[in-house]
């Protein structure tokens, strides 16, 4: 409740300080100031503009209200006016205002500004029609909102409107990207068989290794028996020369069937490599059909930017790494 009002240079009223109770009468001859004085009040609150109501030959004018809590001015210095609130938590002042009361103000004095042109259920001056009853449909319901709150319902029911034309888009978005991914999962209708193959390459090329480390092991055994061929070439021309009639040649029949043997063997190596050359080519072919299908399936998990049977988030892993 205000209690106490002082108004200076507004008007007629040259400094007028006047204490309020909860019902006070203000009476006094016509041309004495009571019209000035409401709408010296009026002006606080609503925040007036211009200086006509500046009491002539003065530039400076203030109207200050004080409640319970605090006192709030309206002064016209320095060429403009500006809003200036004291109390408890210190002093606040309110510049360049445009025409708008701030919020504090409102709260502090607790009428709501005047409307311009308006009419307003704390105001009346003696030549003001009745309050409301000259208004349009629309300004009445307006009021009315704003005293029963209805103004907030209303605020509510719009942003809930938006809220839900903003959800049915998303669902439209999501339910069209569903339908996208749903269609290019049938690309990867076959990729169990595209893993059981690669599981099939990748024991294929583990039985190649094997056979090129056996391979390894009988390429040196052959040297040898190159080696050896070469030591008994060697040793059947000198027996000829020195006409040796008698030599046995036990040890050269085993290292014959040994080479034999070895022989047999290097023909099992032959094919073995050529079968790993063909097993590593197949599951090199594995691996990058294996490499492809995982990436395009990666691509279209963070496309969707959900996973459809578990629902957890996809993102692309280059982009969170920075890569």
């Amino acid at each position: 409740m205000i209690e106490h009002v002082e108004v200076r240079n507004w008007q007629s009223l040259r400094h007028v300080v006047l204490d309020l109770g909860r019902f006070t009468v203000i009476v006094g001859a016509s041309s004495s100031g009571k019209s000035a004085f409401v709408r010296a009040l009026k002006a606080l609150a609503s925040n007036v503009r211009g200086t006509s109501a500046i009491t002539k030959g003065t530039t400076s004018a203030a109207i200050s209200a004080t409640t319970g809590d605090a006192t709030v001015t309206l002064e016209h210095v320095g060429g403009a006016w500006a809003y200036r609130i004291a109390g408890g938590e210190g002093e606040q002042t309110y510049t360049k205002l445009g025409g708008q009361v701030p919020a504090a103000v409102t709260a502090v004095l607790g009428i709501e500004p005047v409307p311009s042109g308006g009419t307003s259920i704390s105001f009346a001056g003696q030549f003001d029609p009745p309050y409301l009853l000259a208004d349009s449909g629309a300004a009445v319901a307006r009021v009315f909102g704003e005293l029963t709150n209805v103004d907030t319902i209303f605020a509510a029911v719009r942003e809930a409107n938006r809220r839900q034309k903003h959800a049915s888009a998303t669902l439209r978005t999501k339910e069209a990207e569903l339908a996208t991914f749903r269609s290019r999962l049938g690309q990867f209708a076959d990729l169990p068989q595209r893993l059981t193959a690669l599981r099939r390459a990748e024991t294929a090329v583990a039985h190649a290794q094997h056979l090129q480390q056996q391979a390894d092991r009988l390429h040196g055994h052959v040297e040898g028996i190159e080696r050896a061929r070469a030591i008994l070439a060697t040793a059947t021309g000198a027996l000829e020369q020195t006409a040796i009639t008698r030599l046995d040649l036990t040890a050269v029949t085993e290292a014959h069937q040994r080479y034999l043997a070895f022989t047999a063997l290097l023909r099992e190596w032959q094919a073995a490599h050529a079968w790993q050359q063909r097993a590593q080519q197949a599951a090199d072919a594995a691996e990058r059909a294996e490499r492809d299908a995982v990436r395009a399936l990666h691509e279209t998990l963070v496309a969707a930017g959900q996973c459809p049977v578990c629902g957890q988030q996809v993102k692309d892993e280059n982009h969170a790494t920075g890569q």
